[in-house]
């Protein structure tokens, strides 16, 4: 069991380590949500159980690096938790490249919209919302990450699969 909670510990670390590495890019190249995509993969693919323990220490330690209002990470990461675990239990039927994407989606915009309303109320400035170029950029570079990682554990593991390629035939 500590082996595990160890290996678990650094694994959250070298998560950690990357997303900091990515915010130092210069502008343009900042845009991905490394943690954001990790954590979907995580509840998809090794249930809610161990993703809500990782989505406690992300959100713990992204309050801590960003200089943010403290709690707002958390807050965001457990809303979109709490989304993606609904709707992977309730509407998404299978573990496809689509229903990644989907997911993926739906966790981007509400983990920048309760950061960006949080650093709105913190600032005293609502016009962060008009400009969603930022927001696409994200969105693109967290769908690229999210459809590597899908070829990646398609290739290691079972779990994940485009699940309709096997069913198509040819006439």
């Amino acid at each position: 069991m500590w082996l595990v909670i160890l290996i678990n510990a650094i694994l959250i670390w070298l998560v950690l380590l990357a997303q900091t590495a990515v915010w130092s890019l210069p502008a343009g190249f900042n845009f991905l949500n490394i943690v954001l995509v990790i954590l979907i993969y995580i509840l998809v693919i090794f249930g809610p159980h161990r993703a809500a323990w990782w989505f406690l220490a992300f959100g713990w330690f992204l309050d801590i690096f960003q200089f943010n209002v403290f709690g707002a990470n958390l807050l965001a990461l457990g809303l979109c938790f709490g989304i993606v675990f609904f709707l992977l239990s309730n509407f998404i039927t299978n573990r496809s490249l689509y229903s990644i994407w989907l997911l993926t989606v739906v966790a981007t915009f509400i983990y920048d919209g309760v950061l960006g309303l949080f650093t709105a109320w913190r600032f005293n400035d609502w016009s962060i919302f008009a400009s969603v170029h930022g927001e696409l950029w994200r969105l693109i570079a967290n769908l690229l990450l999210a459809t590597v990682l899908f070829y990646f554990f398609g290739a290691v593991s079972k779990r994940v699969r485009p699940v309709f390629l096997k069913d198509f035939k040819r006439f």
